[in-house]
C-alpha cells in the first residue's frame, strides 16, 4: 500500500512537470 502511493506520486509529478513545461510554450507562443 505504502509503496502504490509513492508510485502514484511519482507518476503525478511527471504528468505536472510535463503539463506546465505544455502550458509555459502556449503562453510564449501567445
Amino acid at each position: 500500500m505504502e509503496s502504490n502511493k509513492w508510485i502514484l506520486l511519482g507518476v503525478f509529478e511527471k504528468a505536472y512537470n510535463i503539463g506546465s513545461k505544455a502550458l509555459l510554450k502556449q503562453y510564449k507562443c501567445k
